[in-house]
C-alpha cells in the first residue's frame, strides 16, 4: 500500500532532518558534503541528537542538481533554529548564490560590522533572490532629515529605519530621526547640545547613540560654530526622551595642549563618544579625539579596556573584539584582557570600517581607498583601489554582495570578486570633499547617508525581504517563501516581512552553485539547526504553522 504523503511533504525536494543519522535529501540523491557539523544537539522538542550543530566554522553542502534550479517559479525552505544571546555573529542559514553572475538566493542571519562607526545592523533576518536585476546606478532620495549636513549614522531598530545627523549651525544639534515614507523623517529628539550624535547600535532590545562635536574642517568646511562639547552615550526612551548612560572619561594625556581646531585631545573626558559596538552580550564605545576603548557596565559607569589608540570603528569577530584606528596600519584584537595587533594593512594609515563577507572580515581604509580581506589570521590581502579615491568609509553586505562608500566623491562601490565597480554617485554638492558616510540595509533596500548634502538614498538589487528587528535568542522556526512577485518570512508562524514587488519572470535562479547549508555570502553560521526542508512551491501559512508547531 503506497505511503500517503501529508500536505508538509508535498513537493519536498530536500529534506536534511539535521539529527543523529547520518543526513538524508529526498531529491536530488547524492552524497552530502559535510564540512564539520556535528549532529548531537538537541532539538526543539528537547530531544537528543535531533539537530546540528554549526560552529561558525562548519557547513553542509548540497550538490547542484536540476531539482535544486527553482528557476522562475516559487519555492520555499523550512528551517528550525537555535541561537545564544552572545554570539557575534550567526550568519547563512542556507545559501544557493553565484557571486560573479548575481544569480540565487541568500537566507541568514545579518549582523553588520563597523560601518564607519556604527553597528548598523544586528541579528536581522535577510531573505533575498537575484538574477542581477537592479535599477542600474539609480538611487532614490529619501530625503534630508532636518538640517543635516551629515547623516553621521544609519540603524534597525524595533522595525523602523533611523537615522542620526550632524548639524552644522551656532544652535544645531544633532538629533536622531526615524525614517516614514516617501521622504518623511520623525523628529525623535536631540540628546544633548552638541552638534552630532555620531553613532547608534542595539543592545538587549535598546536603541543606544552617542554625542560629540563634529570636527568639519576635517572635511574642508568651515568649523562648526557649535563647540559644545558631547561624550556621552545615551538609551532612547522614546518620543524624544533620551536617558543618559554616562561619559566615557579616560587617561588624560600630558604630550599635547587643548586645541579645538585639533583632532587629538587631552581628555580625560570625551568630547565626542562613538564607535558603538554589541558584541557577546555588552556593549561598548569608542572616542574620536582620545585614546580608549570602553566597556558598559550599566546605570552611568564605563570600564576603559586600556587601548592607547585614537579609535575608529569596533566590531566582533570569530569571538574577539576588533578595533580599526587612526593613526597606524593595525588592526587590535581584544582576548578579554590584553590587546594585540592582528597584522598591518598596506599603504593605510586609518582605518574606518569593517564588514564581514563570505566569512572573512574586510576592512576600509585612508589614504589610497584601499579595501584589505583577512586571508588567515594576521594575513591581509588587498581587494583593489575603489575608483580614484582616497578613504572607505560605510560598507555593507546586502543581498550577496558587499558594497562600500568612499571620499572625495560619495561615490558607492561594489566587490566583483576581481575588483571593484562603480554603482552610482549619492552626493553632487559643489565642493572638494563628499562622503558616502553611513550604510544599513532596511525595508528590502540598501540605505546610505551622506555629507555635506546630509540626504539618505536607497537602491534596490534583486528582491530583499528584511525583518527590522533583532532574531531573539532560543529556538525559532522560520520560513523563507518565494510567492509570486513578492518574498515572505515567517518566524514561529507569523509572516514578519513581505519584499517589495518584483517581476517573478525577470529572476530565473538557474544557477549551477550547491546549495550550502550554514555557510554562504555572509558568514558561517553559529547555532544549532534542525529539520531543514525546501519545496518547489509556495507553502501556505497554514503548512508554515504546522511545520513550526503552531495549530
Amino acid at each position: 500500500m503506497k505511503k500517503q504523503l501529508h500536505s508538509t511533504d508535498r513537493n519536498l525536494i530536500v529534506h536534511l532532518p539535521l539529527g543523529s543519522a547520518v543526513p538524508s535529501l529526498l531529491a536530488p540523491e547524492r552524497a552530502i558534503g559535510n564540512h564539520g557539523v556535528r549532529f548531537d544537539a538537541r532539538g526543539p522538542n528537547g530531544r537528543a541528537n535531533t539537530a546540528a550543530r554549526f560552529d561558525g566554522q562548519s557547513w553542509l553542502e548540497v550538490p547542484d542538481s536540476p531539482a535544486l534550479r527553482t528557476g522562475k517559479q516559487d519555492f520555499s525552505i523550512s528551517v528550525w533554529v537555535h541561537t545564544e544571546k552572545n554570539t557575534d555573529r550567526i550568519g547563512d542559514i542556507a545559501c544557493k548564490f553565484d557571486p560573479i553572475t548575481l544569480n540565487g538566493l541568500n537566507l541568514g542571519v545579518v549582523t553588520q560590522a563597523g560601518s564607519a562607526g556604527s553597528q548598523p545592523n544586528y541579528r536581522n533576518l535577510h531573505f533575498g533572490v537575484d538574477a542581477n536585476v537592479s535599477g542600474g546606478t539609480e538611487w532614490i532620495d529619501c530625503g534630508r532629515p532636518g538640517k543635516a549636513m551629515k547623516i553621521a549614522a544609519l540603524v534597525v531598530w524595533n522595525g523602523d529605519l533611523y537615522a542620526s545627523t550632524m548639524e552644522y549651525e551656532a544652535d544645531g544639534r544633532g538629533h536622531v530621526y526615524r525614517y516614514e515614507r516617501d521622504g518623511r523623517w520623525t523628529d525623535c529628539g536631540s540628546p544633548d547640545k552638541s552638534n552630532c550624535v555620531i553613532s547608534m547600535a542595539e543592545m538587549g532590545g535598546n536603541l543606544y547613540c552617542t554625542t560629540g562635536r563634529y570636527k568639519t574642517f576635517g572635511s574642508v568646511i568651515p568649523d562648526s560654530p557649535n563647540h559644545e562639547p558631547g561624550g556621552h552615550v545615551y538609551r532612547y526612551a522614546g518620543k524624544k526622551k533620551w536617558i543618559d548612560c554616562g561619559q566615557l572619561i579616560g587617561t588624560k594625556r600630558t604630550d599635547i595642549k587643548f586645541d579645538w581646531n585639533a583632532y587629538a585631545e587631552p581628555g580625560p573626558r570625551a568630547y565626542a563618544a562613538s564607535y558603538l559596538c554589541a558584541f557577546n552580550g555588552k556593549l561598548y564605545a569608542g572616542a574620536p579625539y582620545i585614546y580608549g576603548v570602553w566597556e558598559y557596565r550599566g546605570g552611568t559607569k564605563w570600564r576603559e579596556l586600556g587601548l592607547k589608540q585614537r579609535v575608529m570603528g569596533l566590531l566582533g569577530h570569530n569571538g574577539h573584539l576588533h578595533a580599526l584606528f587612526n593613526g597606524g596600519p593595525d588592526v587590535w584584537r581584544y582576548d578579554g584582557t590584553n590587546w594585540e595587533s592582528v597584522g598591518q594593512l598596506q599603504e593605510t594609515t586609518q582605518t574606518y570600517g569593517a564588514a564581514i563577507y563570505q566569512g572573512k572580515m574586510y576592512v576600509s581604509t585612508w589614504p589610497n581607498a584601499l579595501v584589505l580581506r583577512e586571508e588567515e589570521p594576521g594575513n591581509w590581502v588587498n581587494t583593489g583601489r575603489l575608483g580614484y579615491n582616497m578613504e572607505v568609509m560605510g560598507m555593507a553586505v546586502y543581498n550577496g554582495k558587499l558594497y562600500a562608500g568612499v571620499l572625495p566623491m560619495a561615490d558607492v562601490h561594489r566587490y566583483e570578486e576581481n575588483g571593484w565597480s562603480w554603482q552610482g554617485n549619492l552626493d553632487a554638492s559643489k565642493v572638494v570633499l563628499k562622503r558616502a558616510w553611513s550604510m544599513c540595509v532596511a525595508k528590502g533596500d540598501l540605505f546610505a547617508g551622506t555629507l555635506p548634502s546630509g540626504h539618505v538614498l536607497r537602491r534596490r538589487q534583486g528582491a530583499v525581504a528584511t525583518v527590522d528587528r533583532s532574531l531573539e535568542p532560543g529556538w525559532h522556526h522560520i520560513a523563507a517563501v518565494r510567492k509570486g512577485s513578492h518574498l515572505l518570512l515567517y518566524v514561529d508562524g507569523v509572516e514578519v516581512s513581505r519584499s517589495p514587488a518584483f517581476s517573478g519572470r525577470a529572476i530565473n535562479l538557474s544557477n549551477d552553485k550547491p546549495l550550502r547549508i550554514g555557510a554562504g555570502q555572509h558568514a558561517p553560521f553559529n547555532g544549532l539547526m534542525s529539520d531543514l526542508r525546501m519545496y518547489d512551491r509556495s507553502l501556505t501559512t497554514t503548512e508554515v504553522r504546522k511545520l513550526g508547531g503552531k495549530k
